[in-house]
């Protein structure tokens, strides 16, 4: 399951900062995903600026979740935000900065493996852009993907409109405002267990662990 509600940036709704956050654009131009991405504004001066998404935050400790998207214009990391019950911060985890690529190219951001702490209740997904230079007031990210990695896969970015061979992907509720789900069309293929010659390990475990 894709987690995040609005996975390729069709909207402003659902943006909340964490600092130095002014607002959020929906951008065109050359996007990574669909026909649209995120801009994403810093509040003043020059520095970092983060922001978190919506998306279905439900957790319990001891959760292992991954947090992918795609930037560019600005170094940037991914991150988890978790609450508790009663919506208390328990605590912000983030993966490594990664230098993203000016327009029109594109970066993969990757949080890795990050565990939900004891009181966890919600998890959200988090951007940073780093460093940004005086002057440039935004980055620009896309292709989110915030799901439940209990095996450490990579899994390739997917939202409710998306198709893949093998696989049937759907929206949970609202297009472009929900989760997204993705199911083996033949979870029982007694192929599925063969490793044929010229396959990776990762690329024949994927299916069986997702």
């Amino acid at each position: 399951t894709n987690r995040v509600l609005d996975p390729s940036g069709t909207s402003t709704a659902g943006w909340s900062g964490v600092y130095q956050f002014d607002h959020v654009e929906v951008g065109t131009t050359a996007p990574d995903a669909g026909s649209t991405f995120i801009k994403l504004f810093r509040a003043g001066g020059f520095g970092s600026v983060s922001a978190r998404l919506a998306a279905d935050s439900g957790v319990s400790p001891g959760d292992k979740l991954s947090f992918t998207l795609r930037a560019r214009n600005g170094a940037t990391r991914a991150g988890v935000r978790f609450l508790d019950g009663s919506g208390a911060l328990v605590g912000d985890v983030w993966g490594p900065t990664t230098a993203a690529p000016s327009f029109p190219s594109w970066a993969d951001i990757a949080s890795g493996v990050i565990t939900a702490p004891p009181r966890a209740a919600q998890a959200f997904p988090m951007v940073e852009g780093m460093a940004l230079n005086s002057g440039q007031s935004w980055w620009e990210v896309d292709s989110f993907l915030f799901y439940d990695n209990p095996h450490g896969i990579p899994v390739p970015y997917f939202d409710g409109g998306s198709t893949l061979t093998g696989y049937t992907i759907v929206w949970r509720g609202a297009v472009n405002g929900s989760a997204s789900t993705r199911t083996p069309l033949q979870p029982s293929d007694p192929g599925s267990v063969i490793w044929r010659a010229g396959v990776s390990g990762l690329e024949f475990l994927r299916p069986l662990l997702q």
